[in-house]
């Protein structure tokens, strides 16, 4: 059965034996560049024009003098 004292030498060593380079000072370096602005939106498209008015109807041909 394991006791409390070796338990407790076996975390210390656990701790106490990290990687030298886990203690150093790592820069690493700028951060992402920010995301560019949303494109702006574009100007409604302006009214369509209304439709012209119909032409007025052809006048009827003469009726042939008597």
């Amino acid at each position: 059965m394991v006791t409390i004292g070796t338990t407790l030498a076996l975390v210390s060593s656990l701790l106490f034996s990290a990687p030298a380079h886990a203690q150093e000072f790592f820069d690493p370096g700028p951060g992402p560049a920010p995301a560019p602005a949303p494109a702006p939106a574009a100007p409604a498209p302006a009214p369509a024009a209304p439709a012209p008015a119909p032409a007025a109807p052809a006048p009827a041909p003469a009726a042939p003098a008597p």
